[in-house]
């Protein structure tokens, strides 16, 4: 749930990329919510609250009187998902604010309510719609024929709406004051006409202290919409003087919209006490072209506390056309700015040519705590690339002090970031880069920094981390990395030479890596008789999932009894999970899939829906047997390609639960569509995409594997009408065991915990 700030970033992506919240990035948050909205990163509003998965609908604003007082004024929202109709009373929280949940419907015991629009009717009661249905999400409705309208009050209360008469000007004071959008938009309309009886009505009712302030507030607007120009300049600047903040706030947004000079406004409120009206004086200051745009951004700088998100994001706002001048002219006004937490916090959030040689200094200061490099470091992503890449340059070679971590956080993040080295030439880096490699053996780094500075003395220890974890995505990064650098000849020594198991877990290395290239290392082993066997099936494998033509090669010796029957199932199995339809469809001709686990028929879906199950075996099958964890998370384990199940149990009934594990290809998750990439070297790449960028995207698959593709690479990038999930999973397990495993399904009904807010 987020308050809006004009010209905010709400981070639902990648401010740089436009990546998903997926895409792994500096300093990206350990906790979910808050990586999914990007709040790390600098020119990113905060979150005003984070209430988790949901599907939200409908929202309105409450300003009657009949629910409790703990709505009133409150934002009243629909979500879908967990069948909720709930407030979020907000309180101000420095410059922005802070809300809290609380729920008006809930449906508890019904899951099938699934509350669609909301709306509060003239006599301050709330009309909820609900489309009624067991599932949300993918548009895969199963009840097109009912819905339900429900009304909220005060146990007996009839509905009596108010007689509305806007003829008079009191009749449309009162109705400016109605709970009722559709009755004030009346009020609005016959208080703009009304002439001078209407003003002087609504200028008492501005001018009343004792009045409800948003009856003020929407006094002040229909005066400034209505009268001379200099009427309404005289309306705005009584209200910039009020002693309400909120007031003062309406004010200024009237001065903006009735074309009253900004710097005028602005000059007189950016010593205002409160935050709330200084923020809205940055947002103001995003909307002129002045020269006197940095000075006053100079003195509401002056105003930051180092802590208060909000204002930093609002001076972010201000600033962006104008950051060498505002920094320049804050530098001026306090000479010590840059020296204080408030002066790093505003550095990192700047977009300055000087910016990123200011990052580097505070990344290199010992005293800068370790926890917060990774942010500062992130920061360094905005800016220009010139002298991003001269900053970083600077942190590779430059001293970090004796800890071996921060050095080393420090230099292989930098080293993300120079560009181009010429290591033969540039002696420091060279030193620099040896020093970092040889501590991140065994990591992502590691694979990351030998591929990208083509460190050729360290491909055979690739090759070994192959072999170590083949089935990973280390593992399968460093082969092909291996692969990218033309390391074919080392990849066939490794091939050739050790034990058994260490060159069939090369091989399957290479299988995995669903690559072309290692399709045709892995090809010539299919008929040598001398290569054990586990290893001769890894290369069938691999030569399938490396490309369409490998598929259609191999289904080709199949048809004629070419291919060697100790390598037919090993074939069957990587053909009808091909990504290819046509591939598949053929396969599944030649290899039948065999019956269900206990070759009997499932029951009906209402049938299997009356079944009480066991939980606790049901949640042992869901990590064994079932596979389920192989792609979904609960509670933080699993693996996450699809959704994360720590909440389905609210979210879907019975029925809705059997549907989705017999027919995952109903109603495919947002988020959560298969796709299939075609490349130019004949490669398919199916899986979910995680991230697509003007440059490269990232596909993973149903291993829960990544793989980041070059856009030139790519010939065809297809959105599949299948979902990834297997759609024959019942054949795992018989009736019992399903009804175990969606008795399981049932009891997960864990809500997404807000995270701590980050400064």
């Amino acid at each position: 749930i987020n308050f809006v700030m004009e010209f905010g970033n709400y981070g639902y992506r990648d401010e740089l990329t436009g990546a998903g919240w997926r895409a792994a990035r500096t300093g990206m948050h350990a906790q979910v919510p808050v990586r999914h909205w990007h709040q790390n990163d600098p020119g990113v509003m905060p979150n005003l609250l984070q209430t988790g998965a949901g599907s939200p609908t409908g929202i309105t604003i409450y300003e009657g009187h009949l629910l409790p007082k703990v709505f009133h004024d409150q934002v009243i929202h629909c979500d879908a998902g967990p069948n909720v109709v709930r407030a979020y009373p907000a309180t101000v929280d420095g410059a922005g604010y802070k809300a809290r949940v609380v729920n008006l419907v809930k449906g508890a015991r019904d899951n099938w309510f699934r509350p669609a629009d909301v709306c509060v009717a003239p006599d301050g009661s709330v009309f909820v719609s609900d489309w009624y249905d067991p599932g949300v999400g993918g548009h895969n409705q199963r009840d097109l024929d009912r819905g339900r309208l429900f009304r909220i009050a005060p146990v007996g209360h009839k509905y009596r709406p108010p007689k509305i008469d806007v003829s008079t000007v009191a009749g449309a004071i009162s109705a400016l004051k109605n709970p009722a959008f559709s009755v004030r938009y009346l009020a609005f309309t016959a208080l703009q006409a009304g002439g001078v009886e209407a003003r002087t009505a609504l200028r008492l009712l501005a001018a009343d202290r004792q009045a409800n302030p948003r009856h003020r507030a929407r006094a002040v607007w229909v005066l400034g919409k209505s009268g001379s120009a200099s009427q309404a300049a005289d309306v705005a600047e009584r209200a910039m003087a009020d002693g309400d903040a909120d007031l003062r706030i309406v004010g200024l947004r009237l001065a903006r919209q009735i074309e009253y000079d900004i710097i005028t406004a602005v000059s007189r409120l950016a010593d205002d006490p409160s935050s709330r009206v200084r923020r809205e004086c940055l947002v103001a200051l995003r909307t002129t072209k002045s020269p006197e745009v940095p000075a006053l951004w100079a003195r509401l700088a002056s105003g930051y506390d180092g802590v208060d998100r909000w204002y930093l994001e609002a001076l972010g706002i201000a600033a962006e056309p104008w950051w060498d001048a505002c920094l320049a002219a804050w530098a001026k006004l306090k000479p010590d700015a840059f020296d204080s937490a408030a002066g790093r916090r505003i550095i990192w959030r700047s977009r300055a040519t000087g910016t990123a040689a200011r990052l580097a200094e505070i990344i290199s200061d010992t005293k800068t705590p370790l926890a917060d490099l990774p942010g500062y470091l992130r920061a360094l992503d905005y800016q220009p690339t010139h002298f991003r890449q001269a900053a970083a340059l600077a942190l590779v070679t430059g001293e970090h002090g004796e800890d071996t971590e921060r050095s080393g956080l420090v230099i292989r993040e930098a080293l993300k970031r120079v560009g181009a080295l010429d290591l033969r030439t540039n002696s420091e880096a060279r030193l620099a880069i040896n020093r970092v490699v040889e501590r991140q053996k065994g990591t992502s780094g590691f694979v990351s920094l030998v591929g990208r500075f083509g460190l050729a003395d360290r491909y055979p220890e690739l090759a070994r981390m192959a072999q170590r974890q083949p089935d990973t995505q280390l593992g399968i990064d460093s082969v092909r990395v291996l692969l990218a650098k033309g390391q074919r000849d080392l990849l066939g020594r490794g091939l050739a030479v050790g034990k058994e198991v260490e060159t069939t877990a090369l091989a399957r290395a290479l299988a995995n890596a669903s690559d072309a290239r290692a399709a045709a290392v892995l090809a010539p082993l299919i008929n040598d008789s001398k290569r054990p066997l586990p290893v001769r099936r890894e290369a069938v494998r691999g030569v399938i999932r490396g490309s369409r033509g490998g598929a259609n090669t191999v289904l080709a010796r199949v048809r004629k009894k070419t291919l060697p029957m100790e390598l037919r199932q090993a074939a069957g199995a990587a053909l009808v999970t091909h990504p290819d339809a046509g591939v598949r469809k053929q396969a599944i001709a030649l290899f039948p899939s065999p019956p269900s686990k206990d070759n009997k028929p499932l029951p009906t879906i209402a049938q299997l829906a009356g079944r009480k199950g066991n939980a606790g075996r049901g949640q042992k099958l869901f990590s064994t047997t079932a596979t389920c964890a192989k792609c979904h998370k609960v509670n933080g384990q699993g693996k996450e390609v699809g959704p994360d199940l720590s909440g389905v149990g609210r979210k879907l009934g019975r029925s809705a639960l059997y549907e989705s594990v017999l027919f995952p290809s109903a109603g495919i998750s947002h988020n959560y569509e298969s796709y299939v990439a075609v490349l130019a070297d004949g490669t398919l790449v199916t899986g979910l995409l995680i991230s697509r960028t003007p440059e490269s995207v990232t596909i993973r698959n149903p291993e829960a594997i990544d793989r980041k593709i070059a856009v030139g690479d790519i010939e065809e990038l297809k959105k599949q009408t299948i979902s990834l999930m297997p759609a024959d999973l019942q054949k795992l397990m018989t009736a019992a065991d399903l009804v175990d495993v969606v008795e399981y399904l049932t009891t997960l009904r864990a809500t997404i915990p807000a995270a701590k807010k980050s400064k």
